[in-house]
């Protein structure tokens, strides 16, 4: 696969992670460049990095796009990492949360929301401080997660919830949105899924042996959470409470319908295409309350005691007690029970009940979302599923809990973004819910832990993989159905760290001023503050070093090694960084292509004799061992963020320089002519270009071209 791998390779393997380390570099863009718009096709971002640094590099790419925002911050207990002296633990906490979370609201879409997990030591304090920052208004709610577990061993009452405050960007937009904040109804999708196989499996399966396999679907699943339930605890009767499916046991009828809505007869089924329609039946009487006097009144349109016949039998039903819940004949833009009798939406069964009235199942398939949430607390062992131990991190999360919240706030091309995310458990959440709703969701994980390499991205491969494990093993591959909505491309980012800005920093080896002189402590101070970082580190890789972009794909930091005082030099991707520093969206991401160039040096006796050479590029042509280098990036930013209606279409153009100033720029004004592009007359807002250049500096050029050096400096040091 390595070496004949294509985009047909990537779709036929869904599961395929594209690592570029086992690629050589031209081999690896050939396959990535195949693919339109790199950025809008990756299914996952996965970013080994501190968050706040990662928060700063997403902003430009993602203002007003992310949909939901879930968190788990440290929950600041004193045994989760965040350990300070008393007296400083909650500011020190909350100054930590406060800068993540206004730089979060930049991101945050204006239909979005944010959830944030917490305990009851800093809920008080996380409450005000994302109504500091979103606005007291647009607080939505604060959750209570019921993890439905026991501690026999607490001294006092035992702990089983949690809490989850959720913050909107817009609350007034939020609530105009009938689908926010509403979930599918639990065993409806079992229950679709059935009937899909069964008419998959037989066309037009017998009515019957539809309710007598919808039986067994209910008593399957009434059993096993049934025994789940008294495994974590609960009696046989409080699990009958808390079922989550008791609402849809009662639809358990079925019935062939047309396209249109119109009943069918079972024998008449395959003629008519009809489909199968699955009901339950309801008494339709009248709600309590005050009710209008004409409900009484036989002479009146609104009388509600009549009692109906059956058209076919001609036998006479009971009303209800309180009165039918519609009046009997028509009346204009009104449900009636004539027009409910007609669709066939009345069922007469023995003589002297009340008429039932049907509800069909995909006429309610979503549920309002409630403030508690029952979940078990079954993160340890879903992660020991997939790896076969346990103990990888500390009480990570149960996916079922966040794929819930998914669910209730995101459509299926949204996308979700995590900056505490741990062991990846939001991954694997919207990998689930992706299969399950057939969605096609998209996930931004940031983590900075060691388990980012050992447990995050191994846990998101092999959710890809497959659903289901058993000890670290696939129980099977995808099938067909998940396969297609998994992910294809995974981003596996690393950014610089500020301990390794501090390993690249190039100290000079005889400073100006002898620092160790007593005598001179005031010269010294001010020296290394303002002097020596200023100027004496200049030049620092990670400080940006703009001579090294004369490659592009050489420029290299000293990266510490997790775990250990270790350091190792790696190559950064300064065409990636760039296109996340000004927010580009890729639109094409050309191969690095190779030119030989036939070049001529002329002279000319009119200038001075240290300006007279001149280069000309006669000929240049695509070879794979030119020497000349250039790589073609080109997308769009947005003027104003969040508006797609301000889009300038951006070329960001790489190239390798020789160190010949003449001949570069012979060989890119040959470049240029050859790919018909000129700088005076572009279809594009902004040209970027590394390496200076003598490209026209007049008209509309003059802010159309711009030096990549200059905006990657600019960029990198515009909040510091």
């Amino acid at each position: 696969i390595r070496q004949k791998i294509s985009l047909a390779d990537i779709k036929k393997h869904p599961s395929l992670m594209i690592n570029t380390k086992n690629f050589s570099e031209e081999f690896a863009a050939n396959i990535l460049s195949s693919i339109s718009d790199i950025a809008e096709n990756t299914d996952g971002v996965l970013i080994n990095g501190e968050n706040f640094n990662a928060l700063n590099l997403l902003v430009s790419s993602l203002a007003d796009r992310v949909k939901l925002i879930y968190i788990d911050p440290p929950y600041n207990t004193g045994v989760d990492g965040f350990v300070y002296k008393d007296s400083l633990k909650t500011s020190s906490w909350l100054a930590m949360i406060f800068d993540r979370l206004q730089l979060s609201k930049k991101i945050l879409s204006n239909r979005g929301v944010i959830y944030s997990s917490i305990n009851e030591v800093e809920r008080s304090s996380l409450e005000e401080c994302m109504k500091s920052v979103f606005g007291a208004d647009n607080f939505v709610a604060e959750l209570i997660w019921a993890r439905d577990t026991v501690s026999n061993n607490s001294p006092m009452y035992s702990k089983n919830h949690e809490y989850i405050e959720v913050c909107g960007k817009n609350k007034a937009l939020i609530e105009s949105d009938k689908r926010m904040f509403r979930e599918t109804r639990p065993g409806f999708s079992e229950v679709m899924d059935l009937i899909a196989r069964l008419q998959e499996e037989q066309a037009y399966p017998s009515l019957s042996k539809v309710e007598s396999e919808i039986k067994v679907l209910y008593d399957t699943h009434r059993a096993e959470y049934r025994d789940q339930a008294i495994e974590q605890g609960e009696s046989a009767e409080e699990a009958k409470k808390t079922d989550p499916w008791k609402g849809i046991y009662p639809y358990k009828f079925a019935e062939y319908r047309s396209g249109s809505g119109k009943y069918v007869s079972e024998n008449d089924a395959k003629k008519s295409s009809a489909r199968i329609w699955i009901f339950r039946e309801v008494e339709p009487s009248m709600p309590s309350g005050k009710q209008s006097e004409s409900i009484f009144d036989p002479c009146s349109d609104n009388y509600r005691f009549y009692k109906p016949k059956d058209k076919i039998t001609g036998v006479e039903y009971s009303h209800p007690k309180r009165g039918w819940a519609f009046p009997e004949k028509s009346i204009e833009n009104r449900p009636t029970l004539e027009k409910y009798i007609t669709d066939n939406r009345i069922v007469f069964k023995k003589p002297g009940s009340i008429p039932q009235q049907k509800y069909f199942l995909h006429e309610v398939e979503s549920v309002v979302a409630t403030s508690v949430i029952r979940q078990y607390s079954d993160g340890e062992p879903k992660l020991e599923e997939l790896f076969g131990k346990k103990g990888l991190v500390d009480n990570p999360k149960p996916p079922g809990l966040i794929t819930k919240i998914a669910s209730q706030t995101t459509d299926s091309s949204d996308i979700i973004l995590d900056f505490f995310a741990g062991s990846g458990t939001t991954g694997q959440s919207v990998i689930e819910l992706n299969r399950k709703s057939k969605g096609k969701r998209k996930f931004i994980l940031v983590e900075m832990g060691g388990h980012f390499t050992t447990t995050l991205v191994p846990r998101i491969v092999k959710s890809t993989y497959s659903s289901k494990w058993e000890m670290g093993n696939p129980a099977s591959p995808c099938n067909k159905v998940e396969a297609e909505f998994s992910p294809k491309i995974l981003k596996v980012i690393t950014l610089e760290s500020y301990e390794d800005t501090l390993n690249n920093l190039l100290l000079p080896k005889n400073p100006v001023v002898d620092v160790e002189n007593p005598q001179n402590s005031d010269l010294a101070r001010d020296y290394l503050l303002k002097y020596w970082l200023d100027f004496e580190t200049a030049g620092s890789p990670s400080l940006l070093n703009v001579r090294q972009f004369a490659d592009p794909t050489a420029y290299r930091l000293k990266v510490k090694q997790p775990g250990s005082e270790a350091q190792v030099e790696k190559t950064v991707d300064l065409i990636e960084t760039f296109n996340w520093l000004i927010g580009l969206h890729v639109a094409q991401l050309d191969r690095p292509r190779r030119y030989a160039a036939e070049l001529v040096q002329t002279v000319d006796p009119d200038l001075p004799k240290d300006q007279d050479t001149r280069w000309t590029c006669a000929r240049i042509d695509e070879q794979d061992e030119g020497e000349f280098w250039f790589r073609w990036v080109e997308g769009h930013v947005l003027a104003v963020p969040g508006d797609e209606t301000s889009r300038q279409r951006v070329l960001v153009l790489w190239r390798k320089l020789s160190g010949d100033a003449g001949r570069d720029q012979a060989v890119l004004d040959a470049y240029l002519a050859k790919k018909m592009l000129n700088p005076l007359e572009s279809e594009f807002e902004t040209i970027y270009i590394n390496g200076s250049h003598a490209l026209p500096s007049d008209g509309n050029a003059a802010t159309r071209v711009r030096l990549i050096e200059e905006t990657f400096a600019q960029r990198m040091w515009e909040d510091a």
